[in-house]
């Protein structure tokens, strides 16, 4: 009896690169809910105000990339305490996002690479895609310390527009505790 081949190793990571895109959207989730950003600048603005402008950034990118499809606003994730090293003690992020419905067969790359032009164009830091060639490919950026991150889900039919704030100071007189 002859014995079974060994596969190459490109054959036995197979079943653990179908996940990636699985794991890359489920580490930029925790990055954004734990505030991994750098501060980008954000020294002098509150919470407040650091969440009107990540909702800025999350719209004018709806508007621009997803303007033919409705929008639904994600569940606000509530401030959460910043546990980044270095962070000041009292400082926290959070996030905000949209979805939108997409329809079956849309071209997943094209909008992926829709939406990191226009952060490109916006002067947004860090625009990268991942795993264009998928099912869910990935889109991210980096401006002034936010963490912006965008997903076209095909199996689900849906595109997710996300983001988090850099570690920011609550307002003195702010209701939020």
């Amino acid at each position: 009896m002859r014995p079974k081949p060994k596969a190459s190793p490109q054959e036995a990571l197979l079943p653990a690169t179908r996940q990636l895109p699985l794991l890359a959207t489920a580490l930029v989730a925790v990055a954004l809910l734990s505030g991994c950003s750098g501060a980008g600048g954000a020294d002098s603005v509150t919470l407040d105000e650091g969440r009107q402008r990540l909702r800025q950034m999350i719209d004018a990118t709806a508007e621009a990339t997803l303007a033919d499809r409705e929008r639904v606003p994600r569940p606000e994730v509530p401030p959460q305490r910043c546990e980044r090293l270095g962070a000041p003690a009292d400082s926290f992020t959070v996030g905000y996002g949209v979805e939108a419905d997409l329809e079956r067969g849309a071209e997943l790359r094209a909008i992926v690479e829709r939406v990191a032009v226009f952060w490109r164009e916006a002067g947004y830091d860090g625009v990268q895609t991942e795993n264009l060639d998928t099912d869910v490919p990935i889109a991210y950026a980096t401006p002034e310390g936010y963490e912006l991150s965008f997903t076209a889900s095909g199996p689900r039919g849906k595109a997710f527009l996300e983001g988090g704030t850099p570690c920011l100071p609550r307002a003195e007189d702010s209701d939020e505790r």
